[in-house]
């Protein structure tokens, strides 16, 4: 509330939206809901990027084939330098 969010998801996602920086908001283990539940929960704007993973092939549908990449499991280092290979830093 320090924010002056409302407490809700909608509230939380219009504030997200809302933002001017740059942000990344990631769906861990997006693995029950369907890619068009998922997607309820995206912000509007322009300024973030969002990393969604899961084992649920069918979330590919929610991005282009170029910004998709299927991995087998990994490593927690592995894990780390592909999250800052994709992220650019």
């Amino acid at each position: 509330q320090a924010c002056g969010l409302e407490g809700s998801p909608e509230s939380a996602l219009k504030w997200i939206g809302s933002l001017k920086e740059n942000y990344i908001l990631i769906f861990d283990n997006a693995d029950v809901l369907s890619p068009a539940a998922l997607e309820g929960y995206f912000p509007t704007g322009m300024r973030g990027n969002i990393l969604i993973t899961s084992r649920n092939s069918a979330m590919m549908t929610l991005t282009s084939l170029r910004n998709s990449l299927e991995v087998i499991e990994m490593e927690e280092m592995e894990a780390i330098e592909l999250l800052l290979k994709a992220s650019c830093l």
